[in-house]
């Protein structure tokens, strides 16, 4: 029996893009549907694969609409090549006609599969946004419960009962609870799931997922979640450089290729810019959230001395340390906190009011799958990573035995944004990673090595 949904696991520059490109144009008289992260990788599968002539959804070709341009794409049986932003809005419709196509399912990298709703602005926060779930916006859930206009189910669905009163500031709420795709967690929290219909059996005829430790992403706690099966492959290559995957994971070499990864990364050994990502004494215990989220807007509201300091060492960083230009860095944080740690009048170029990352040498903690900043040598990681404390709840809510892993989940994520610098060429890069525990698991898992 075939294995219909194949996770390609490997790490970073392995060849799992390679291997996809290359099984696709072997591969006749399938029709193939390419879902990546980036436009850049969209081009690169247009380009890779001349014969198989993707298209990628237009606006301009959709009236205004790539979703509706991706619809009737697949009415006209072409491969398609896409972004995760627009396959993300995966309708009832789409999955509908889908069901009669028989399509194979490429997905680049593993996808957002649970998103927390914000009801302040009716939307659905990314994963590095910084949206809590305040008083104010439980009042306005539990009001719209209490007024009749949102039911909860036992298993935690949430259903838009009134479709005859529609409130504007809430529709996209409603959408989504009419296709069955929201719950109410902890009496705090609505959580939206992408609909799990498009990875159940009749839908695509396979799927192939390539990413780097799937079994610590939330794709993985989703599919456990809905008890949804998969098959791990690994990807090899034979001395003609030919690509091929394998179940046999034994075949995979995960340590040699940490081992000559540790060889060109210098972790920053400096005690004064690592004081502040140090673990630190409550009368609960020792904590090591330091430089959470959760720090970081705590510090903003009263002890903005944090923020200066982070702001400071991340300058003397930059032009002390290393000296590097401007086009030699690479750094994050969350994406709330970008303003409060740039150097200000020096580094802040914004256009249209919009923050120009290119210029300032910033990408978002969940960068994956570019390759436009891999000359960047001086490496800052200005964050301690947790996952949120929402998707930790909602996978918990059915008592499931799947414990998630803060720590792996942390490690993975960091591991992909440090591949978007010139490491993936196995240049030399240093790493300023002021956080205790993010470094230690990272030491830990290169070998023990500093």
């Amino acid at each position: 029996m075939i294995d219909r949904i194949k996770v390609i696991d490997g790490y970073p520059g392995i060849g799992k893009t390679q291997w996809a490109i290359q099984n696709i144009n072997d591969t006749d008289n399938e029709k193939i549907i390419y879902i990546t992260p980036f436009l850049e990788e969209v081009k690169r599968v247009i380009n890779s694969c001349p014969q198989k002539n993707f298209t990628q959804p237009s606006k301009s070709l959709g009236e205004g609409s790539k979703l509706r341009h991706f619809i009737e794409l697949i009415k006209q049986n072409r491969n398609i090549v896409s972004t995760h932003a627009l396959f993300s809005k995966m309708n009832n419709e789409l999955i509908e006609l889908l069901k009669e196509k028989n399509y194979v399912l490429y997905l680049d990298e593993v996808f957002q599969t649970v998103l927390k709703y914000n009801s302040a602005n009716d939307n659905f926060e990314d994963d590095f946004g910084d949206i809590s779930y305040e008083k104010k916006t439980r009042v306005n859930i539990n009001t719209l419960i209490n007024t009749g206009l949102l039911e909860v189910q036992p298993d935690g669905k949430v259903i838009w009962k009134n479709n005859d009163n529609i409130l504007t500031p809430f529709e996209s709420l409603r959408i989504m609870a009419n296709q069955g795709l929201i719950y109410f967690v902890k009496n705090s929290f609505l959580v939206w799931t992408f609909p799990i219909q498009v990875f159940e059996k009749g839908l695509f005829k396979e799927i192939f997922i390539l990413t780097h430790r799937f079994d610590y992403q939330l794709q993985s706690y989703y599919y456990k979640y809905y008890h949804l099966e998969y098959s791990k492959y690994c990807v090899i290559q034979d001395p003609n450089g030919k690509y091929h995957i394998s179940k046999d994971l034994s075949l995979y070499d995960e340590e040699t290729w940490k081992k000559e990864v540790s060889k060109h990364i210098t972790i920053l050994n400096n005690n004064k810019m690592n004081a502040i990502g140090d673990y630190y004494k409550t009368q609960k215990g020792i904590r090591k959230s330091a430089l959470s989220k959760s720090w970081y807007k705590k510090s903003l509201k009263t002890k903005k001395s944090n923020i200066s300091k982070m702001r400071r060492n991340l300058k003397n960083f930059f032009r002390n340390i290393t000296k590097s230009s401007a086009n030699e860095r690479l750094w994050t944080c969350f994406k709330s906190d970008i303003d409060l740690l740039m150097e200000k009048n020096i580094d802040e170029i914004k256009m249209n009011n919009d923050i120009d990352e290119k210029a300032i040498g910033w990408i978002p903690i969940n960068a994956r799958s570019t390759n436009d900043w891999d000359d960047r040598k001086y490496v800052a990681y200005l964050i301690n990573d947790y996952i949120d404390p929402c998707y930790t709840a909602f996978f918990n809510e059915k008592n499931r035995k799947e414990i998630i892993d803060e720590d792996q989940y942390a490690l993975s994520e960091l591991i992909q944004w440090i591949w978007r610098s010139r490491i993936r060429k196995f240049e030399d890069i240093i790493l300023y990673l002021p956080s205790r525990r993010m470094r230690e698991l990272l030491i830990e898992y290169l070998g023990g090595k500093k």
